[in-house]
């Protein structure tokens, strides 16, 4: 790692920062004019804690919903929720606040594994504070994607950086999250064993000086015990688990690779769905190109180098299967419904493990590829706001307009339920739906907060 001097550092870092503030604010001010206060989906089911009906909440925070078990995300939702008194904009506000919050910790941790900032930094927040992520923005029940991604990549940036989890602050930072990705859904829980393997690792080589580690014994004793312990929550996740069985028969290795490879080229955004084709291809040749990459890199270390330098390929290697695993996953819905816009942010891993590797190569081609990346996604960025409209926000804001207008005009609960139930939550009987409405009213959350049932 280099250093340079803040005059000449200066105007990368004004560039770069100039970007993460347009798109922020201009991601806000999307946000501000399609985001609505009523629950969509799988938000409904934070409606009877957030409204004193749950009498369990430990088992509301530990239920499956789909193949997932997210008593962190859930928490932070309905605290989020219930501190702006039931206004589910909050929710989507706390995604936003942490996809920026994440281009903004990746544009220092770049500079600190480089010594300087680059203009290619901008490649964080044209990638990750875009309209493109209008579904995590706008539907609060992202978090349980968000806070996922957010964590296994903060986890990621602690393996590329030389000896970093021999230090007290890196090594505390892993081990937390490790034990907190298997309480983060499934998403968390497909990343614990890789990084188990290597943090457990570490945790050997630094308690007893191995390969020219630091010898850092409790250091080493905690980066062990986090792993044993994120195998014993990983264990704990399977205990009563119930598998989805409404998910259709995965159609075949060729297609599930096909809708695989569809998949990892969301990292580009929503707008790869506009061109197929060049995206795929364009997202094979990145993704090759840094594998191979990190595995010169590993080649040319030896030593404790060559062990941090197998940590960052292990990530990289890691978000790349996972993005194949979730077209796999996937592929037997894809005929139907096609792939749904909330996947771009699986696959920012990916793409944010590339520029790592770049990054970690410390090479003029190294720094030609980071910049072409942050061109890529700024040549996009137009194409991504008008994707994330077309494939989400638009059809998000037409069916809660036509919820505050029946609102508006008094219709009755059990009306409002039978109208907007394809809507709201298609897979509940309007019934259901209106009992959910009515606790609302009754807790007088706004925009419930009016008598709208029958009169008797």
């Amino acid at each position: 790692m280099t250093s340079i001097s803040d005059d000449t550092d200066r105007w990368p870092r004004v560039g770069v920062w100039s970007v993460w503030w347009a798109t922020l604010l201009l991601l806000v001010w999307m946000f501000a004019r399609v985001a609505s206060p009523i629950p969509l989906a799988e938000d409904w089911l934070a409606v009877p804690p957030l409204t004193g009906h749950e009498p369990a909440l430990a088992h509301w925070l530990w239920e499956q919903n789909n193949e997932h078990r997210m008593p962190i995300a859930r928490l932070l939702l309905l605290g989020t929720v219930k501190a702006a008194r039931g206004d589910f904009r909050a929710g989507g506000l706390l995604n936003l606040a942490l996809l920026a919050s994440a281009a903004a910790g990746l544009i220092l941790f770049a500079r600190r594994l480089r010594g300087h900032t680059d203009l290619g930094d901008a490649f964080f927040p044209l990638l990750l504070v875009h309209f493109g992520h209008s579904n995590q923005v706008l539907f609060a029940w992202q978090i349980t994607f968000v806070l996922s991604i957010v964590l296994i990549v903060a986890a990621g940036c602690t393996l590329f950086a030389q000896g970093s989890v021999t230090r007290l602050p890196a090594a505390g930072t892993a081990g937390v999250i490790l034990l907190l990705l298997p309480l983060c859904g499934f998403i968390g829980l497909l990343f614990v064993p890789s990084l188990g393997v290597f943090l457990f690792y570490a945790g050997l080589a630094s308690r007893y000086g191995w390969r020219q580690w630091p010898r850092r014994p409790w250091i080493g004793l905690w980066l062990i015990a986090s792993c044993v312990g994120s195998v014993a929550i990983s264990v704990l996740y399977f205990v009563g688990y119930e598998h989805p069985w409404w998910n259709p028969p995965n159609p075949g290795i060729l297609f599930s690779l096909k809708i695989g490879l569809k998949v990892l080229s969301l990292g580009f955004g929503p707008a790869a769905e506009f061109w197929w084709a060049p995206a795929v291809a364009g997202a094979v040749l990145l993704v090759s190109a840094s594998l191979w990459q990190s595995v010169r890199r590993v080649m040319q270390q030896s030593g404790q180098a060559r062990d941090h330098a197998i940590g960052g390929a292990l990530f990289l290697a890691t978000s790349t299967a996972f993005a194949l695993v979730v077209g796999w996953g996937r592929a037997g819905y894809e005929p139907e419904f096609g792939i749904p816009i909330r996947y771009v942010v699986l696959v920012l891993p990916v793409f944010i493990a590339t520029y790592l590797t770049w990054v970690a190569a410390a090479s003029s081609a190294g720094v030609l590829v980071g910049r072409g990346l942050a061109g890529v996604m700024l040549v996009l960025l137009p194409l991504n706001t008008v994707a994330g409209h077309r494939y989400f926000a638009d059809w998000y804001k037409e069916g809660t307009s036509r919820v505050l207008e029946d609102l508006r005009h008094g219709v009755s609960i059990e009306e409002l339920a039978v109208r907007h139930q394809p809507f709201l939550v298609h897979w509940w009987t309007p019934a259901e739906l209106a009992r959910h409405m009515m606790m609302l009213e009754q807790a007088r959350l706004p925009p419930f907060d009016r008598r709208l049932t029958t009169p008797r």
